[in-house]
């Protein structure tokens, strides 16, 4: 069975925490033979995945595995799907997700047309509220 896999990365300088890190969202497609198989397959990808090297300031620059942001069932999606972002976040743990809500174990529907916000994550609280609402 083919998955789609959403590991999360980190740019920077060891010893040098950036307010605002450079992060990495990337999706890959992994085959696998159950949800849980995908989780470990793409935890295994993403830590193999990591680098570390001096740069040319003689600093060591870091691409640091963070965890998986999502991991979906593709049995119905097109072969050809594939995307990846860059982008800056104070606190990139906050895109993680614990296995037990990644959409391959979610009960419902499993496509983003019946759920716009669900593939992407976009869900802010106002301020004073409890209550999440869609990013607009």
């Amino acid at each position: 069975m083919r998955y789609g896999v959403n590991p999360l990365f980190e740019y920077g300088v060891a010893g040098r925490r950036a307010a605002r890190p450079l992060c990495e969202k990337r999706v890959v497609v992994l085959e696998a033979r159950s949800p849980q198989a995908a989780v470990r397959k793409a935890t295994r990808y993403g830590r193999r995945q990591q680098v570390s090297y001096k740069n040319a300031d003689g600093q060591r620059f870091r691409m640091r595995f963070l965890g998986l942001v999502d991991v979906m069932d593709l049995e119905n999606a097109a072969a050809e799907e594939v995307k990846y972002s860059l982008f800056r976040t104070s606190h990139p743990e906050r895109h993680l997700r614990s296995n037990a809500n990644l959409a391959v174990f979610r009960t419902g529907p499993k496509t983003s047309a019946t759920r716009p916000y669900h593939r992407f994550g976009c869900w802010i609280r106002r301020r004073g509220s409890s209550r999440a609402l869609p990013r607009r």
